[in-house]
């Protein structure tokens, strides 16, 4: 009878309590006391993992019982939190499991949706502690001449005919996080939006679309959970550093009327920051500090523009702040439009005819293969580059072989003017922050430009010694917000209790 420190502590008496529920299955005292001591040293040999095991196989069945069972009612701890229950307590007095009651979930989705360079759309959802795949989809919609949508993201057969361009009698509509943003009253008309439609409605369409696929998935995951705990989603848009200060509600009617919101005060949505939500992305992945007292910088390289702010997160809320400190055009549309310069002088070099079909299709797949290959691989070691472009030997165009050949000379000058403006833009911040504050806790690299690899030595070769190891660029470029977002929902709702 010794061991069972806790329950002595607990309760002294803790021994005349092991016979109530055998009473209750026809045991006399006589059976209990001969089983007492078998019973205890049962759970004293027992492994802690395994003593909340059922103990039906073990106990001996009592002699000639004939009455029911009373049935067993579910008590309530009157000292836990309101809203949480605990799980039944295993019985020992048969086999079968008793059932548990579900638990409710929290589903948190992050939409990535108001963002600077307005392509894509990224999805993510964490569902307590679980994460999706995430979606990414082209934030693009097209209507037909009676504004219905035939078209949206990936889904585009209806919309385009056998050339890939939209068929007759049907719009293409891009770019909506802007026309979002530029729209300040719905009756005035915007350049590219189709009439009798409004920045908001597109977008709200779009919304819709996404809002539809997603719930779709979800019910796939969680089955009749989804259902119980949809009207509970707490949906979170992330949104560009530059336009952190800009006036939403349009942004909530959208959402509203794409079926998120019930109506305009809807508590269940939030807006955060793409800073905000990649520095809780680094944080998780690199495992930073939650807590530091020292700034952040983030730095986002997008496709045609580079902006970096100033962050430091906070105790109380709203739990985070950021001054968007500088903004350039640059980027890789920038390297891209000098690399097209090289390549039409190289095709010049060719003696085509102008307008010549094989003149297009190398120019084509030069620029394509620019984009794709070399602007993430890039690393300014002496490489040569070349580019499959079906024609036999050309010298004077660079071409051998059926390959047109560039050096590293050649892409370099490319990427140079991009890389002095940004390390420029680094050196700026980094010394304006330093003025505050004597430590950097870490430079977040954000934005799709991420995964050149030139980029990142480049920003690391010309920092200070002790700041390059504080350098975190994202391990999933496209997605770092979206997710990012996501987990930040989760943990505030954690740490609410």
């Amino acid at each position: 009878m010794y061991g069972f420190v806790l329950l002595d502590a607990f309760d002294p008496n803790w021994r005349d309590h092991i016979g109530v529920g055998l009473r209750a299955r026809g045991w006399n005292d006589d059976n209990i006391k001969e089983n007492q001591q078998v019973i205890i040293d049962y759970f004293k040999f027992r492994p802690l993992s395994s003593r909340t095991a059922s103990m039906a196989m073990t106990l001996p069945l009592p002699p000639l019982l004939t009455r029911a069972h009373p049935q067993l009612t579910q008590g309530t701890n009157n000292y836990e939190q309101q809203g949480y229950q605990s799980p039944l307590p295993l019985s020992p007095y048969g086999t079968a499991p008793v059932p548990t009651p579900e638990p409710r979930c929290q589903i948190f989705v992050a939409i990535d949706f108001m963002n600077i360079d307005c392509a894509s759309t990224k999805v993510a959802y964490v569902v307590n502690n679980l994460k999706n795949p995430i979606s990414e989809v082209p934030t693009v919609i097209y209507y037909d001449q009676y504004n219905k949508v035939v078209g949206w993201g990936h889904d585009i057969a209806n919309a385009l005919g056998p050339t890939g361009h939209p068929k007759p009698g049907v719009q293409k509509v891009e770019g909506l996080p802007l026309l979002l943003t530029q729209e300040a009253d719905e009756s005035i008309p915007l350049p590219g939006v189709p009439p009798g439609l409004s920045a908001v409605d597109i977008s709200a369409d779009f919304l819709y679309e996404v809002r539809r696929v997603l719930c779709t998935q979800l019910k796939l995951c969680l089955g009749s959970k989804f259902s119980e705990n949809e009207q509970r989603i707490h949906w979170i848009f992330t949104s560009s550093e530059f336009w952190a200060d800009k006036d939403k509600m349009l942004w909530r009617r959208a959402l509203q009327r794409a079926g998120y919101l019930r109506d305009e005060n809807d508590t269940r949505l939030s807006f955060v920051g793409e800073a905000e939500a990649s520095i809780h992305h680094a944080i998780l992945r690199y495992s930073l500090s939650r807590e530091p007292t020292d700034p952040f910088i983030f730095a986002y390289f997008g496709k045609d523009t580079v902006h970096m702010s100033s962050c430091v997160l906070l105790q109380a809320s709203p739990f985070f702040a950021s001054w968007l400190m500088l903004s350039k055009n640059l980027g890789p549309t920038l390297i891209a439009q000098s690399f097209a310069k090289i390549v039409r002088t190289k095709i010049g070099r060719m003696g085509l005819s102008n307008g010549s079909i094989i003149a297009r299709k190398v120019y084509a797949k030069c620029v394509s293969d620019f984009d794709k290959r070399i602007i993430p691989d890039f690393r300014n070691n002496g490489q040569e580059w070349d580019i499959d472009v079906a024609i036999e030997t050309i010298p004077e165009a660079g071409i051998k072989d059926g390959y047109m050949t560039y050096t590293n000379d050649e892409i370099l000058s490319c990427f140079q003017p991009v890389m002095d403006g940004i390390t420029a833009m680094m050196a700026y911040i980094i010394g304006d922050v330093l003025k505050s504050s004597n430590v950097i806790e870490g430079i977040i690299l954000g934005g799709e430009f991420c995964p050149s690899e030139y980029l990142l030595r480049e920003i690391k070769l010309k920092l200070p010694e002790d700041l390059r190891r504080k350098v975190y660029p994202p391990m999933e470029p496209a997605t770092q917000v979206a997710m990012g977002a996501a987990y930040l929902g989760l943990s505030r709702y954690l740490a609410r209790g």
